[in-house]
This record gives C-alpha cells, structure tokens and sequence, in this order.
C-alpha cells in the first residue's frame, strides 16, 4: 500500500512537473501519495467497526507513539534542514533547497519505507533478545549504506541531468 501511494504521487508529480505546472506538480505529488494510499488501505482492510477498548489500546500505544514519533522526526528533520539553510544563506536558497529535495526524498521515503516495512517483523521476533536486535540493526545499517551511499552518489553526479529531463533547462541554474 504505501510503496504503492508513493509510486503513484511520484509518477503523478512527475508528470506534473514535466507537463509545466510548476510548483502544483509538488502539491500532487504529496497528495495523491495520501490519497493512493489511503485508498488502498481502506480496500484492502475495511473501514474499522466497533468499539475501542482502554485495555487492548493501552499495549499498542506502547508500540505506536514511539513510532509515530519517529515517523514525525524523519518528517520534520528534512523541514529543519530548510529553515536552517534559509536562516543561513537565505530565503532563494532555502527555495532551491527545498525543490532539490523533492527530487531525493522519494526516492529515500520509498526505500526508507520498503526496508522499514521488511525490517519490523524482523525485529518484532526478536523483541525479548536485544542483543539479536543490536546485531540485525548494525547488519541492516551496514547493508543500506552500501546500497543507498552509491545510489545517492549517482543522484548527485547525475543532478543536471536529472533536471534537465524532468523540470527543464530553466532550472540548471
């Protein structure tokens, strides 16, 4: 579902962007990822019915804050990174800044998502033994640094490229 709501935004903002309707194709893309997946997880399992009991909801907001509380922190780390960058050089680069950045963040919201999503029942087996959950994550970290390092690189030597093909020449500089 969420692999899928960020495939569809991107393709949607995409061609957006390539279409020419500027800053609309980012306003796209962040909401037909909300609606996609939403959709599909509506779908997929059916509007919930019934009540909410305090002692079932209790244990899973032990599990849900904290990673909800992550998941606000990825968001807003990218959002800081912006105001510092405005706050220090100024509001046309905090600009350039954010638009450079939803050229990668899809890109990392995606990966970052699939192998959250493969990880967690990993490491929900092993929640009793903290020792195993230190050895999967320092594996799993070692692992996506080899992946996504690379890959990053590229995105970085391949940048002019990449705006010329999706947004225009106009945005080069």
């Amino acid at each position: 579902r969420t692999f899928c709501g960020r495939e569809g935004g991107v393709a949607i903002g995409l061609w957006m962007a390539w279409a020419g309707y500027g800053i609309w194709a980012v306003v796209a893309q962040a909401t037909s990822t909300a609606m996609v997946s939403a959709f599909l997880l509506i779908a997929m399992a059916g509007l919930p019915v019934g009540r909410i009991h305090r002692d079932r909801l209790l244990p899973l907001l032990k599990f849900a804050l904290p990673t909800a509380g992550t998941q606000f922190l990825l968001f807003a780390n990218t959002r800081v990174v912006t105001l510092i960058v405005g706050s220090v050089l100024g509001p046309v680069a905090a600009g350039t800044w954010s638009i450079a950045f939803r050229f990668v963040e899809p890109l990392h919201i995606v990966f970052a998502t699939t192998i959250g999503q493969f990880a967690l029942p990993m490491f929900s087996r092993q929640q009793s033994n903290r020792d195993e959950i230190r050895r999967y994550f320092r594996v799993g970290t070692r692992l996506i640094s080899i992946a996504f390092v690379p890959l990053f690189l590229g995105v970085a030597f391949c940048a002019p490229d990449i705006i010329r093909i999706f947004v225009g020449e106009k945005w080069i500089d």
